[in-house]
């Protein structure tokens, strides 16, 4: 029944997971929470417990949005955490795989092993450490994390980084020892993120040969520094290329004033619900993937862009160049004219384009979830 089980959890001992909220998380925190509970299980069937606040799901119509949010992870789903130690007790494992949910800790057995997934610091690092301004919901956010997810991270006895730039984050930051820190990659499914017949769905979504067709994942938060990729648009635009942008998720408030203000509604289409089938095929149709971003943990989508054969535009911040390695061109994220020029260069020149894409391939080949499993089960030997 358990075909590879850590050391720590000898004889089937209990690996709890805390999975997340559905339907109030980040999908990409759900879709690593999930994949890495499924590589574990196929390692070990029968000795992984998930524990995930379902019964809130159905609330996600409600047009409260935030302040929802707070009462289910800050209240329902740490006492849902209290309970399920009490089931299952000081001698199981707990891992956390989001911080975002670290209050959990604080009400797991005192003698009980934790281990706590940081994705990145965005809402921990002080206010003055972040890479853009601030506005009174990330201030609320940062404060609320202060109170509630900081102690959380400390009490664990392991914390798992995303990327090496996360792990120093957590040291620097939070000062938590560095023998209690370590880096545990994100994976990617390789059996959906993957090649498709490029020319055949690019025909489907009607994209016409005229015009180069970029495109880039956001929700509506300032890091993801859209209005910079909006300014380079209006310069390729200006240079006489038919460049248009398809937006996955949601723009920000300063992001869709930006549109109006600079004519783009006719070159800026924003996709709001796609499920992973059209995401993966708007992978493979489009020419460029960009990642503008001010500050990211570990940079998922540019790996998904890159194992479907989509060569990547990234910013050279934070964790984004130790992730992508030499397979994606990099511009400083504060200069809208330097992502201009490196998406033109694409455009422009089809044997850096295929060079890229072949590297992107290669670089995407070395994340999977079965490795990551590994990686969590050495980690686990350890403990």
């Amino acid at each position: 029944m358990c075909e590879r089980v850590p050391e720590s959890v000898e004889g089937c001992r209990r690996l709890v997971v805390f999975s997340g909220i559905r339907n109030f998380q980040a999908k990409s925190s759900e879709v690593c929470a999930k994949s890495i509970i499924r590589a574990l299980r196929q390692k070990g069937e029968g000795w992984i417990e998930e524990e995930e606040l379902v019964w809130a799901a159905p609330l996600g119509f409600l047009n409260v949005g935030k302040l929802l949010e707070m009462v289910l992870r800050y209240f329902a789903y740490p006492l849902q955490g209290y309970l399920a130690g009490r089931r299952w007790g000081e001698d199981a494992v707990y891992l956390i795989d989001d911080h975002s949910n670290s209050l959990i800790a604080l009400l797991l057995p005192r003698r009980a092993k934790v281990l706590v997934r940081v994705h990145d610091l965005t809402s921990l690092r002080p206010l003055r450490a972040l890479p853009f301004c601030p506005n009174w919901q990330n201030i609320i956010i940062h404060v609320l994390s202060v109170i509630f997810k900081k102690p959380g991270i400390r009490r664990a006895n392991m914390v798992l980084a995303d990327s090496r730039f996360t792990a120093n984050d957590v040291v620097r930051y939070l000062h938590v020892p560095r023998n209690c820190v370590r880096v545990a990659h994100n994976g990617l499914d390789r059996a959906i993120f993957r090649q498709l017949d490029r020319k055949e769905i690019r025909r489907q979504l009607g994209f016409k040969d005229k015009n180069w067709h970029l495109m880039t994942v956001t929700p509506p938060t300032l890091r993801k520094n859209i209005p910079v990729l909006l300014c380079a648009l209006t310069q390729l635009r200006g240079q006489g290329l038919g460049v248009k942008l398809e937006v996955v998720g949601k723009l920000d408030g300063v992001s869709r004033s930006m549109v109006k203000k600079l004519f783009l509604g006719d070159c800026v289409r924003v996709r709001s619900r796609l499920s992973l089938r059209e995401l993966v095929r708007l992978y493979n149709a489009v020419d460029v993937y960009v990642f503008p971003s001010l500050f990211e943990g570990f940079g998922l989508p540019g790996l998904e862009a890159m194992a479907c054969g989509c060569p990547v535009v990234s910013s050279n911040a934070t964790s984004l160049p130790e992730i992508f390695g030499e397979a994606a061109l990099y511009f400083d994220p504060a200069d809208p004219s330097a992502l201009a020029f490196q998406i033109r260069r694409l455009l422009k020149d089809k044997q850096l384009r295929d060079e890229m894409r072949t590297l992107g391939l290669k670089q995407a080949s070395h994340y999977s979830w079965n490795s990551a499993a590994e990686e969590l089960l050495g980690i686990l030997d350890g403990l």
